[in-house]
């Protein structure tokens, strides 16, 4: 399989920390997809010192485009779905900055087996369903109006892990920081899923702007955190607009008719809880939340120690490969915040 991981970054000094990180980490611990190419694509302008370094790694393609919004800062991540040549790749892997690879990928081939998608499950499993703050509530609803699909086509995608588990949507839904696409239908989709999150954006946005909008969001947020409440909520319920460009992402798959894997934590490895025994941290994601490091101070050096001792494997394998990167690569460009 011919694969190509990509990123959108910000010409700022922790986006240019984190890409240098990120594409090191994947030439160094992908095993089978080591050799893959590498696209980061920088919102209007590229840092000329990142860009330099990521040039030495091999088949990296470091590029700008205009940014595709604003006001919706987190739509930028798609950007680097228009990097050249993805289309040539069996599957596209898009990440955000805050993502290291830890472990080998080879079994990516297996699990993404006659799919054109696959995505991880974006709620932890330590959460209740009374401390939960879900993203969106009414989801089914969602689906079957952003699909095109009836009721009962959308309903045939009920799937257990999104059931009794966060984020208690019925349906998959994926974190955004880690999206494997199929490069045939590379075009479908990223064309689709920035529509869909431009119109969930938009919608949540006049709900927080216009008075008779604003009272029917007002109500819908009074029943989100009461058992049962969703049956009285009126039509469907995004919490933040800014979670639209995830939100996005199974509709899309949907409408496309895409087939479809939801894949193991260990390929979005983010809260301890969320694993099984037998699993190994891949591709972890790093932000604060989740492992407690703010991604800004991901190169220095005062808590991997603490983090090397932990408990937690995902802690532990984060460390090592962060001090192996800055044994190696001291000369890494913005090492240092300013």
């Amino acid at each position: 399989m011919r694969y190509h991981f990509v990123i959108t970054a910000e010409p700022a000094p922790a986006f240019c920390r984190m890409a240098c990180l990120w594409a090191w980490s994947l030439r160094r611990h992908a095993g089978a997809l080591a050799n893959s190419r590498i696209s980061v694509v920088f919102n209007d302008r590229t840092d000329p010192d990142t860009e330099k370094w990521l040039r030495r790694l091999p088949d990296v393609t470091v590029l700008a485009r205009p940014r595709l919004s604003h006001d919706h800062k987190e739509l930028n991540k798609y950007s680097a779905l228009w990097a050249p040549d993805l289309e040539k790749a069996d599957y596209v892997i898009l990440t955000d900055c805050d993502v290291v690879c830890t472990d080998r990928l080879d079994e990516l081939d297996i699990l993404m087996a006659d799919a054109e998608f696959g995505g991880i499950s974006d709620g932890p499993i330590s959460a209740t369903h009374r401390s939960y703050k879900p993203s969106i509530c009414r989801y089914a609803l969602m689906l079957q109006e952003l699909s095109g699909l009836s009721p009962e086509e959308v309903c045939v995608h009920r799937h257990e892990a999104f059931t009794a588990h966060p984020p208690y949507t019925d349906f998959p839904y994926f974190n955004g920081g880690v999206l494997v696409i199929g490069g045939r239908r590379l075009s479908e989709f990223r064309a689709l899923v920035v529509e869909l999150s431009r119109r969930i954006y938009q919608q949540v946005h006049r709900d927080q702007t216009h008075p008779l909008r604003l009272m029917r969001r007002a109500w819908n947020t009074l029943w989100v955190r009461c058992p049962g409440g969703k049956r009285f909520m009126i039509g469907w319920h995004v919490r933040r607009k800014r979670f639209a460009d995830q939100v996005a992402v199974f509709p899309a798959v949907l409408k496309l008719r895409l087939p479809y894997r939801v894949l193991p934590h260990e390929f979005n490895w983010r809260y301890r809880d969320m694993v099984r025994p037998e699993e190994t941290p891949r591709l972890i994601h790093y932000y604060k939340s989740a492992l407690g490091i703010p991604p800004p101070r991901i190169l220095q050096e005062d808590w991997i120690p603490a983090y090397r001792m932990s408990g937690d494997v995902g802690r532990r394998a984060l460390a090592n490969v962060v001090g192996e990167f800055l044994q190696q690569h001291p000369e890494c460009p913005h090492r240092a915040e300013p």
